[in-house]
């Protein structure tokens, strides 16, 4: 299914979003492939389906090597990906409480990551960061960083990880802190680098060069109000 964009107003700004519903997003960047280290960073925010999601959702960000076979929630072949994967079970979802939008706990232990070549998808250890909180009516930061190291690629994840405040992240939050090697940011956590325990192999596979994130359900939808790729190395 295509992804779809959507026009809302949030906070008495025009927000508009880039629609996950059992989609998949890819952009070729700028940079093409020739890069060592970078980050694709995402302000976002889930709609409420009411209800815990189950059956373990995929949700993928990376890179890809083309726009023609992207990460599609499995469907089909993809030329090649890699990136973070969300590998929990059940996204439990709590109620809206105390000034608390509704919001989405992914997993503990999550935030692998993870590669595709064809039909064939492997995943290894992740930053390990207690929860991931997406929440539905305040937008929030989730931010992936990819490094290409020798014999080892490694990932680093940057999320929201405690839903205790009801605060919207702004734009101007999202672009201060998406160019910053490290950052601290309310309720938001910096895990540690892990090992991807696997090299992509780019040159038999494809060349990594562009952006890619996917979601594998319709109800709840994840809206992107931003997205952008910052270069490190």
């Amino acid at each position: 299914m295509a992804t779809k964009t959507l026009h809302r107003i949030i906070n008495g700004q025009n927000d508009v979003a880039a629609v996950l519903s059992n989609s998949s997003l890819c952009r070729l960047m700028s940079i093409g492939s020739n890069w060592q280290r970078l980050r694709v960073a995402l302000r976002l925010r889930v709609t409420d389906s009411g209800a815990n999601v189950q059956g373990s959702p995929v949700f993928v960000v990376g890179v890809c090597a083309g726009t023609s076979q992207p990460y599609n929630n499995g469907a089909g072949n993809t030329q090649h990906f890699f990136g973070c994967y969300e590998n929990g079970t059940t996204w439990t979802r709590t109620a809206a409480a105390g000034g608390v939008p509704a919001n989405y706990a992914t997993t503990t232990n999550g935030g692998v990551s993870l590669r595709r070549v064809g039909t064939i998808t492997g995943s290894a250890g992740g930053p390990l960061h207690y929860t991931c909180r997406l929440m539905t009516e305040t937008r929030c930061l989730y931010f992936v960083d990819i490094l290409k190291a020798g014999g080892s690629w490694s990932m680093l994840q940057h999320c929201k990880g405690h839903p205790a405040d009801a605060y919207d992240c702004t734009y101007e939050d999202f672009i201060d802190k998406a160019v910053l090697d490290t950052f601290t940011f309310q309720n938001h956590g910096s895990y540690s680098w892990r090992s991807a325990s696997y090299t992509p192999n780019e040159a038999a596979n494809g060349y990594f060069d562009a952006v890619n994130v996917s979601w594998d359900r319709s109800n709840p939808k994840i809206e992107i109000s931003d997205l952008a790729v910052v270069r490190f190395a």
